[in-house]
């Protein structure tokens, strides 16, 4: 007579509770080498703006003085008067944006975006601010910089709005959606060094880990 062979209660709970834990290591594992979002909007908006800006570089009709970018002898007929303005409106120019472009009023790119306190938006949503921004000497004189800081918010109006701050240094990069970019007088576009608040850019851009604790 055939004998039927089948598991106990318990060999199948043990069975499930294996294929339990396998499931978790798996999901965990998979979650980890999916590239964060945000970190992938950073680069795509690292990459853009560079690419704009060593165009503008070589773009003798729009900048003459192709040495410093922030000390235009403007030639063409915008209306524009203030030099950083220019930039800002001629670096928005060349990008897919969405919307009104707000060169006029000067925004720090080392503060947080806020509400509408931005110079214009991509196409795909993320934020620019502080490409037009004023800088004066000892005795409050107009100066013109080596190089400027911008802030770009790569989730749009979404929270947490944080990141391009000071304070916000040392915030993990999942706990952030603002990013710094900076850019000197003759168009290199880079970021500063990990000691300047810069690790979590530095990590994105240079593909290393990326800091996730305070």
């Amino acid at each position: 007579m055939k004998k039927n062979v089948a598991f106990t209660l318990a060999e199948m709970m043990i069975t499930l509770l294996i294929i339990g834990i396998v499931a978790t290591m798996m999901i965990t594992n998979l979650m980890d080498a999916s590239p964060d979002e945000n970190a992938l909007m950073y680069k795509k908006a690292f990459y853009s703006i560079s690419e704009i800006i060593s165009s503008l570089t070589n773009d003798s009709t729009k900048f003459p003085d192709g040495e410093n970018m922030f000390k235009a002898e403007i030639t063409t007929e915008t209306g524009i008067t203030d030099p950083q303005e220019y930039f800002c409106t001629e670096v928005a120019n060349g990008l897919n944006t969405l919307g009104d472009i707000s060169c006029d009023e000067e925004r720090d790119g080392n503060t947080n975006i806020s509400g509408d306190n931005y110079d214009f938006k991509l196409a795909n949503g993320t934020l620019v601010a502080g490409l037009n921004q004023e800088f004066t000497d000892e005795d409050g004189k107009s100066i013109t910089p080596d190089t400027i800081t911008i802030c770009v918010d790569v989730n749009g109006d979404k929270g947490p709005n944080a990141g391009c701050s000071d304070d916000d240094e040392a915030r993990a990069a999942t706990d952030r959606d603002q990013f710094r970019i900076r850019i000197s007088y003759d168009g290199k576009v880079s970021t500063g060094n990990d000691d300047e608040g810069f690790a979590v850019e530095n990590a994105i851009l240079g593909g290393s880990a990326i800091p996730t604790t305070r």
